[in-house]
């Protein structure tokens, strides 16, 4: 039983609302040697649908990563969402991830796709699926959130589309409090695999947080500090969605990027 424990596929879940630093951590997580870090792959099907650009520059469909993918499950726009396995997220959670995983051979899969509104089961149909999960709950003071949401979503900002705030305000409150507070369930059903970051003060003490982040996680994050101190760039692979800037043409720094 102990050997089939250890042979687990671990998921380190980035749970929590939207704008509260997920990119960021993820793509931090991501430049250890066992962990693999490629953005919110639970919306690929509508990342597929709304032809978002992987960072790696190319479409989704191109892609040296995602192509394979794609092809073997013949992604198409068919009125049956029983016929396109990447098209509807609640068929088995286990087509995109056990491909990431025979591609990378890494130990630990980091998914930033957060628990907004339609994804706020995905955690739990990953534990119900057989993966070790463990539930990174991040989370932002509801003010900065607010201040972020006032900027626009980060696909118009992407492609420079029209700014709209109507009614922002009120949907970012509502969306934030629950998203935030359904998250809290995932303590109470995986409370040995739930931890809660504010985003706060991973920003005020990077090191201590990723201190801690390590032993919740047990895996020695220590290789991770020169790049928590700015001194050396993040490197993006094949990420999905995210924050804008991970799709820039400049080195992405930590200290900068929180900036």
């Amino acid at each position: 039983m102990q050997n089939l424990k250890m042979n687990k596929k671990k998921i380190i879940y980035i749970a929590g609302y939207g704008r509260s630093g997920s990119s960021i951590l993820a793509l931090t997580l991501g430049q250890h040697k066992k962990i693999i870090s490629l953005g919110e792959i639970g919306v690929i099907f509508s990342a597929l649908k709304n032809k978002r650009i992987c960072t790696c520059g190319q479409k989704l469909e191109t892609c040296s990563f995602w192509s394979q993918l794609i092809k073997n499950n013949i992604y198409r726009r068919n009125s049956n969402i029983f016929f396109n396995k990447l098209e509807n997220p609640y068929l088995k959670v286990g087509i995109v991830i056990d491909y990431i995983f025979k591609k990378t051979n890494s130990e630990f899969l980091v998914d930033s796709t957060k628990t907004s509104w339609r994804n706020l089961t995905r955690p739990l149909r990953l534990i119900f699926s057989g993966y070790d999960v463990y539930i990174v709950h991040l989370k932002r003071s509801q003010k900065s959130v607010i201040k972020s949401a006032k900027k626009g979503k980060n696909s118009d900002l992407e492609f420079n589309l029209s700014v709209k705030n109507r009614f922002s305000i009120i949907r970012t409150i509502i969306s934030y409090q629950i998203s935030n507070k359904l998250t809290l369930f995932y303590k109470i059903i995986n409370q040995k695999n739930y931890y809660l970051i504010n985003y706060e003060d991973l920003l005020d003490d990077p090191i201590k947080s990723f201190l801690k982040l390590s032993t919740f996680l047990k895996v020695d994050l220590s290789e991770l500090d020169e790049y928590l101190i700015g001194n050396l760039p993040l490197k993006t692979s094949h990420e999905i969605n995210g924050n804008r800037l991970l799709r820039q043409k400049n080195d992405i720094y930590f200290k900068r990027f929180n900036n």
